[in-house]
């Protein structure tokens, strides 16, 4: 069993555990904790298993490595297994999350959210992690060295943090480095030959030497940890490190971060997706459950720049909402009145952030306007303002008994209609695959929707797919919108005008709004709004209902789409990713065609905040489950081991044959005890030599030397006398010898030799070697016949 170590295991997993703690300042919810802790607790139990099994330190490393990435398969990739193994959906599904996981490293600052991929690769560090840990600091009994990989995971939270770490996680970490050290140290230091005698006797009392210098050497610990702790207090700290420049720059923090914020003239949202900071453009409230974006510009033309947007300078000087094309809404049509309060603005002017269809505002004096588009403009940036509103909600039903046809001819919809004649060719060819004809306005939008959020076809990623490489060397000039078709990859401003341009060819008319999601909710109810929040999306018109929003981003990225953009008639889903397989499901004519089934139950994760772990557990068992079967094999196990101690050692006394046998079972006996108590004579000693091994090692005197003597004496006598010779029976001295060298051992070591733990363990590996060993046996006697 000191092979085995799995104290030392359970330390080092432990150890382990404790440098990954600080990441939970980082993530918005500790959701990741659950797959981590699986990951480390099967290399713990893997590394006994194979150390006891195994002499030699690499084959428990591959034992080690191949359950663990069993594990790790369950976890994040099971629904993609097919009978445990891979399938082809399973290496979508690994890029899938190793994308996910650098996009949101890179495009959030912390506390970031926990996706399938943060969960998944958390999950991978802390299984490598432990791996490293347990192999160094257990297997090949150099904890000191063990805390190298410790070391690398604590930093990496250590100096990503925004705020400066608490002191009780690197107490925590640091402390269960020491335990496994110490632990592991003083195991080693009671193998050492006798120049450290293990125990002495000073007026009548027995002290242990070893328990001594490990109480000392816990001082030190202790000490180190205080000064570890207090000086940072009192001495300048060093510049940190932000792991890809993203996590740790939070305003709140050590990052940088700017006092305000604009989004991109050029009506490239990237920078503002990728903005690490966690400063809040905007916080506000409201008594709207759940709100949707805020508009900040719409616009006709691609090419148009945010600077560009009109305004009526008059207008803006006397403060006033004028009446906006495309507002009016059918009296039978559902509509709410809102009211949005923001508390807290770092947007420049002249951009305003406003929900759709404002009807009333208050700046505090600050002149503002609507221009027809219906785009926000203020003189200046107001730090609060609140805003009332009217939210439209139309259901699918609303839509159909209006009518969604509009009048040829009006001017003020008839410049949402031309298509960019770079990339009209496409548009149309892929508009007609998509969108039967014949088909309804809004099941064209539908649609056109449900296609563009099918993620088994399109990528979300911030980094857009490189140009082509001409004949010359050169990338190709290719339309922007062209190069999205053919590599299906980009953010929501390519799914976004996409849409418009794709809608615009079935003759609705559309435009594309900029803005930002709705944000996070925090416990008093106030929403945030960051940078990264930047989001755009197509608004399409509809007769007597007017502009109505749609969303074509997939669902990890944008949340759910719209109510009315979900025509639900029975019919089978496409099997899109997360909210958008509920939007698509049952549209007339829309392709039936599932998405792979895991990308989809990742991006449900993703946009519901979900860690990725199925909240069952494991292959549908509910955690609980799990763990009461795991400690219910754990106890069987261990008591286990002293019945077949005493099974093994009355089998062989039964099968001694005379006197001289049985003290030769009781010899073997007493030396796998005192071996079990660290003390192990070298291979090939004879009685005398071992006993006297014995005597030096364990600093046997008086009585407890007598009895190892007359055991040595009687052993002999069995050994080499003539048959027939009276041989005595050596039971109580050995017993007395075996007890006499546990005094001073620890009580781990006394506990283990006293309930036969060797001997129990020996028995478990004959049974593993027999049922392993069956098939060759059985192979070899086949040969024979």
């Amino acid at each position: 069993m000191n092979r085995a170590n799995p104290i030392g295991g359970v330390l080092a997993g432990l150890a382990t555990f404790a440098a990954l703690c600080p990441l939970m300042t980082l993530f918005e919810t500790p959701s990741w904790l659950g797959p981590a802790i699986w990951t480390i607790a099967a290399v713990c139990v893997t590394g006994v298993v194979g150390r006891w099994l195994a002499p030699r330190p690499v084959p428990v490393a591959l034992l080690q490595i191949a359950v663990v990435a069993l594990v790790l398969a369950q976890l994040h990739l099971g629904a993609t297994l097919e009978n445990g193994l891979p399938g082809p959906e399973t290496w979508d599904l690994v890029r899938h999350l190793a994308l996910e996981a650098r996009d949101t490293v890179m495009g959030h600052a912390a506390p970031a959210p926990v996706t399938p991929g943060i969960s998944a690769a958390i999950g991978t560090g802390a299984a490598l992690a432990a791996l490293a840990v347990d192999h160094i600091g257990v297997t090949r009994r150099s904890p000191a060295l063990a805390g190298m990989p410790l070391l690398a995971c604590y930093l990496v939270s250590a100096s990503n943090s925004p705020e400066p770490v608490n002191a009780l996680y690197f107490l925590f970490a640091a402390a269960s480095w020491l335990l496994l050290m110490g632990t592991v140290g003083v195991d080693g230091m009671r193998r050492w030959s006798a120049v450290v005698p293990l125990r002495v006797s000073t007026a009548g009392r027995t002290r242990d030497t070893v328990a001594g210098l490990s109480a000392a050497a816990q001082g030190l610990a202790i000490t180190a940890l205080a000064a570890a702790v207090l000086l940072p207090q009192v001495i300048p700290h060093m510049p940190t490190t932000f792991l890809a420049d993203g996590l740790g720059r939070a305003s709140t923090g050590r990052g940088n971060s700017s006092s305000a914020i604009e989004l991109n003239e050029a009506l490239d949202l990237s920078r503002n997706l990728r903005n690490p900071s966690d400063r809040p453009v905007l916080t506000y409230t409201t008594d709207d459950k759940t709100p949707g974006p805020l508009r900040v510009a719409t616009v006709q033309h691609f090419t148009d720049n945010l600077d560009d947007i009109p305004a009526d300078r008059d207008a803006l000087q006397r403060g006033y909402i004028p009446p906006v094309a495309g507002w009016d809404v059918a009296s039978r049509v559902p509509t709410e009145a809102r009211t949005l309060t923001v508390t807290e603005n770092h947007l420049r002017a002249p951009q305003l952030a406003v929900p759709e269809r404002p009807v009333a505002g208050e700046l505090g004096g600050t002149p503002w306007t609507i221009d027809s588009r219906g785009t926000a403009l203020v003189q200046a940036s107001p730090g609060r303002y609140t805003v009332d509103y009217l939210k439209v909600d139309p259901s699918a039903a609303d839509l159909r008994d209006l009518g969604v046809a509009w009048p040829s001819g009006d001017r003020d919809l008839e410049q949402y209609m031309p298509l960019d004649p770079a990339s009209a060719d496409a548009i149309r060819e892929l508009t007609s695959s998509v969108v039967p004809e014949g088909t309804s306005p809004l099941e064209a939008a539908t649609l056109i929707q449900e296609h563009l959020r099918d993620t088994s076809t399109y990528t979300y990623s911030l980094d857009l797919a490189d140009p082509e490489i001409g004949a010359d060397g050169q990338p190709v000039s290719v339309d922007p919108i062209v190069h999205f078709l053919r590599t299906k990859q980009g953010y929501c401003q390519q799914f976004a005008s996409t849409m418009v341009l794709m809608a615009r060819s079935r003759g609705i008319p559309a435009r594309l709004a900029i803005g930002f999601r709705p944000g996070q909710q925090d416990g008093d109810g106030t929403w945030s709004v960051k940078a990264s929040d930047a989001h755009a999306w197509p608004e399409l018109y509809f007769r007597e209902v007017g502009w109505l929003r749609f969303e074509p981003t997939p669902g990890s990225r944008s949340g759910a789409a719209p109510d009315y953009s979900v025509v639900d008639d029975g019919a089978a889903g496409s099997g899109t990713d997360d909210t958008s397989s509920s939007s698509t499901s049952g549209t007339p004519g829309a392709s039936e065609s599932a998405a792979p089934r895991v990308p989809e139950a990742q991006n449900d994760a993703a946009a519901t905040g979900d860690s990725g772990t199925d909240a069952t557990g494991i292959a549908g068992v509910p955690a609980w489950a799990w763990a009461l079967l795991v400690l219910t094999m754990f106890a069987l196990f261990v008591a286990s081991i002293p019945l077949l101690a005493l099974v093994r050692w009355r089998r062989a006394r039964a099968r001694a044959i005379d006197e001289a046998a049985l003290a030769e079972v009781e010899w073997q006996r007493m030396m796998r005890r005192i071996s079990d108590l660290g003390v192990t004579p070298p291979d090939g000693n004879t009685p005398r030599q071992a006993g006297e091994y014995l005597r030096r090692r364990a600093h046997l005197v008086g009585e407890d030397q007598e009895a190892l003597g007359r055991v040595v004496a009687t052993l002999e006598r069995a050994r080499y006398a003539p048959p027939g010779v009276e041989v005595d029976d050596i039971g109580d001295d050995a017993t007395r010898v075996i007890r006499a060298v546990s005094t001073g051992r620890r009580r781990w070591d006394r506990l283990w030799a006293a309930t036969g733990g060797g001997d129990g363990m020996r028995g478990w590996r004959e049974l593993w070697h027999a049922v392993t060993g069956a098939p060759g046996r059985l192979w070899s006697r086949w040969r024979q016949r």
